[in-house]
């Protein structure tokens, strides 16, 4: 190849010297600031018009001399920069170039690439130097920037609890994260440099490996989320979900696999499975212990009411008997004590007690039936339900001249009959409890809180106690057992199961003495469900 010059590059070095608009233009142009020293008279320099631009300088602010520049570098760059002449001075091939710190006009430091090449006279000796400046200020600030990116995604790495591994398109890792180790029982480093598919069992290694020659690469891995047996470092197998995402680097495509051990999370949900088949099999055979014992004990109770009657039926036949008999004194009054008084009381008793025994049987009986009926669940309008119940108690609540407020209220999934029974039951609550010293006040309303909708039953009755609250959940027991409210004690334990098998809840709050708020949430429904169309789900009693 010829080594003779360009004849425009020789035509540029000429104007160079006879063309000043030549060098004007690389002075300003192409360079950000030049400068030309005299190193056998070190003051002697001449700093180029950017060069002082490039610190908020104007031209004749700044001599042109070389104290103004050493006075103006950081002094931690200075001892680097004439070192760094040394060295040049000394060996050509030792290039004068290095990123150093200026103080600007202002105060602010400004960054720059210093660059210089050294003239030399026939015996080697560097005699000029002529230099450039080049502003790097945003280049460095974008390289600490990366930096810092850089050390801040390496923390989340090392910090994320499962197992980050970088893998090339040659199926090798690169690198692991400390979780590695603790997910394989091993050094994470020692992981670096096997064959990724070593971690998987062979059958599962075996089927990756015929995929991936199949379609030529790891490349059909991207995107993809596993959940397959992993291999620990002495030989225990695990459950692990794995995602795999690629990412382009320089050298090619690289591969993040994460893995996850979930076999705790496995073993517990089977754990939770069975025990969920026992309470549902243990529930199922309390409910028909309690749908047996009910109809069993129907039978002696309806004995028992039978022979009160006849009993009865008995004391009228001897009155009659003895109507026209001559009994003493002593012996009418013994007989009128026994017909008229101790009997007719017993029976009292044991009439009240039968009427007691039959509703407590009936409520067994209600209670047993919530686990068995299926349930018919659809969007419901619980505007229009509350309205409907309202109107049911219409006379109730005038009677007692009750104020009743209902709110706006979010729709909800249920069984309409049920859920009409819950509400139901809370609102003649409130009406039964009410506080005779003020005008009562009922007021529903609601609101949507994500995938639940809830509803509030608040009144100004009697209240309870705080220390009640969850009692008054429990089968049989009364808010006010003294008071002459009729019931058997089954009504909020009633509804508790309904709302159980909504998968819904009961809650209750209470000032002593100023009413009671009932808390009830059920499952609100999706978008797509807002049709109002009715699915029917039949589930175990809970």
């Amino acid at each position: 190849m010829s080594t003779q010059e360009h004849h425009l590059k020789q035509e540029l070095l000429e104007r160079l010297g006879s063309d000043p608009l030549v060098f004007r233009y690389l002075e300003s142009g192409a360079l950000d600031g030049m400068w030309y020293w005299d190193v056998q008279q070190p003051k002697h320099v001449w700093l180029s018009p950017g060069y002082k631009a490039l610190f908020g300088y104007t031209d004749d602010e700044v001599p042109n001399d070389s104290d103004w520049w050493q006075q103006n570098i950081h002094p931690d760059d200075l001892p680097l920069v004439l070192d760094n002449f040394k060295r040049h001075f000394k060996d050509p091939g030792c290039p004068f170039d290095q990123v150093v710190r200026y103080r600007h006009k202002q105060g602010h430091l400004v960054s720059v690439r210093c660059r210089g090449v050294a003239t030399r006279d026939e015996s080697g000796r560097a005699v000029r130097m002529l230099g450039t400046h080049t502003e790097v200020s945003e280049l460095n600030r974008l390289v600490e920037e990366l930096q810092h990116r850089k050390d801040h995604l390496t923390n989340l790495v090392k910090s994320i609890p499962d197992a980050v591994i970088t893998v090339g398109v040659d199926g090798v890792i690169e690198d692991a994260n400390p979780a590695s180790g603790d997910v394989f029982r091993t050094d994470a480093k020692t992981l670096i440099g096997k064959p990724v598919l070593s971690l998987f069992p062979p059958e599962v290694a075996r089927a990756i490996d015929i995929d991936r020659r199949n379609t030529g690469g790891m490349d059909f891995l991207k995107g993809a989320v596993l959940a397959i047996d992993a291999l620990r470092s002495d030989g225990e197998d695990f459950r692990a979900a794995v995602s795999i995402n690629a990412f382009r680097t320089a050298e090619g495509h690289k591969f993040v696999w994460l893995l996850k051990d979930v076999s705790p999370e496995l073993r517990h949900e089977k754990e939770r499975q069975s025990l969920t088949r026992a309470l549902e099999e243990k529930n199922r055979e309390l409910e028909s212990i309690i749908y047996a014992s009910s109809h069993d004990l129907r039978s002696p109770l309806v004995n028992l009411q039978g022979f009160g009657r006849e009993l009865r039926h008995a004391c009228e036949e001897i009155r009659g008997a003895l109507n026209g008999v001559e009994l003493t004194d002593q012996q009418q009054q013994k007989l009128h004590s026994i017909l008229e008084a101790r009997i007719p009381e017993a029976l009292g008793f044991i009439d009240a007690s039968s009427r007691k025994m039959d509703q407590l049987i009936r409520g067994l009986l209600k209670l047993s039936r919530l686990g068995r009926e299926e349930l018919h669940l659809k969007v419901l309008d619980m505007n229009k339900l509350v309205q409907d119940v309202k109107n049911a108690l219409e006379f109730s609540l005038r009677e007692r001249e009750v104020e009743f407020e209902v709110g706006d209220l979010p729709c909800c999934i249920g069984d309409e009959a049920l859920l009409n029974q819950v509400i139901t039951n809370l609102i003649d609550n409130a009406i039964k409890y009410l506080d005779p010293a003020r005008r009562g006040h009922i007021k529903v309303y609601g609101r949507a809180r994500g995938r639940q909708s809830e509803y509030t039953i608040e009144d100004n009755g009697i209240g309870i106690p705080h220390g009640m609250l969850e009692k008054i959940f429990e089968v049989f027991h009364r808010l006010n057992p003294q008071s002459d409210v009729k019931g058997e004690g089954l009504g909020l334990s009633i509804v508790r199961r309904i709302l159980d098998r909504h998968n819904g809840s009961i809650r209750a709050e209470t000032s002593d003495g100023i009413g009671i708020k009932f808390i009830v949430t059920v499952p609100a429904p999706r978008p797509s469900e807002m049709n109002n169309s009715t699915k029917k789900v039949h589930h175990a009693g809970i």
